[in-house]
């Protein structure tokens, strides 16, 4: 087991939405076509803008995939408690927020929902993943959607071994920082928390919370913020991951997996599990 893998983790939140029995996880990459699943085998990561993200989800992704509020820091919207509008004074637009609706609205012009900060992230970099969460003592496998297949593709890879993909990802970012890499905040792992935006006014948001119409997306994800950089990272290099992974297909993780003994069952693919190493 990777120590230092290990210790990355350990500072990692889990996300609140999974019930606490599941207490066991493998990560997985699902790719769009064989071939960049074979780029992610060989370590090379295509870590996309989040600007860029949302552009091509715009145009060319499911709805299921797409966040069109994607990085925005915090998303405000109006509700039965508060009000929401721009206000024309001294020629010009100011606008202004209410705790509850204003009895003068002179001037006034409601607004339903605002992003704010979204420059903040438009050009972090991103890499996205899947979480597949497990309890092993019960031999229960949590939801898996079908909505991967179409949103995601059908060639899925299996990390068998997270703590030392981890370890490989924190020593590519240290040698690219000695490579004069500057970064303008510190690079972050982690898991995506979804938000019900339910009568809320104010939501913070950031790079690591979605709505939770995505809920089904189990997100795990690396963010890099690179000093000057507006494009996309291609590539991020990890080297070789072929020692750590295990290739199955998205439909048989979405329809054929289960926990059998002290193993995971993936279509006709069996993990052995180290327990020491996930608990």
């Amino acid at each position: 087991m990777s120590g230092i893998g290990e210790s990355i983790m350990s500072k990692i939140n889990f996300p609140k939405y999974i019930p606490n029995q599941f207490n066991v996880f493998q990560l997985i990459k699902i790719c769009k076509t064989e071939q960049y699943r074979n780029d992610f085998i060989s370590g090379r990561l295509y870590m996309s803008t989040i600007e860029n993200i949302s552009n091509i989800e715009r145009k060319e992704l499911t709805k299921g995939q797409c966040d069109r509020i994607e990085g925005t820091e915090e998303f405000w919207q109006s509700t039965k408690e508060n009000y929401m509008a721009m206000d024309y004074s001294n020629d010009k637009y100011v606008f202004k927020y209410f705790d509850k609706e204003p009895s003068d609205k002179t001037n006034l012009v409601e607004i339903y929902n605002v992003e704010r900060g979204r420059y903040k992230n438009i050009y972090k970099n991103i890499y996205c993943m899947y979480t597949l969460w497990l309890n092993i003592q019960q031999k229960k496998v949590f939801d898996v959607s079908y909505k991967l297949i179409e949103s995601f593709g059908d060639y899925a890879t299996i990390i068998l071994e997270p703590y030392i993909f981890l370890e490989r990802i924190n020593k590519s970012i240290s040698n690219y920082i000695e490579n004069k890499m500057i970064f303008n905040s510190k690079p972050t792992i982690g898991f995506v928390e979804y938000i019900d935006f339910k009568n809320k006014g104010i939501i913070p948001l950031g790079v690591y919370k979605k709505r939770d119409a995505l809920i089904y997306q189990n997100e795990f994800r690396l963010c890099l913020d690179i000093e000057d950089n507006k494009d996309d990272l291609c590539y991020f290099e990890v080297g070789d991951l072929s020692d750590i992974v295990i290739k199955v297909s998205t439909t048989d993780l979405v329809y054929n997996t289960r926990v059998v003994d002290d193993s995971l069952i993936i279509g006709n693919k069996k993990i052995n599990f180290n327990l020491s190493k996930m608990i």
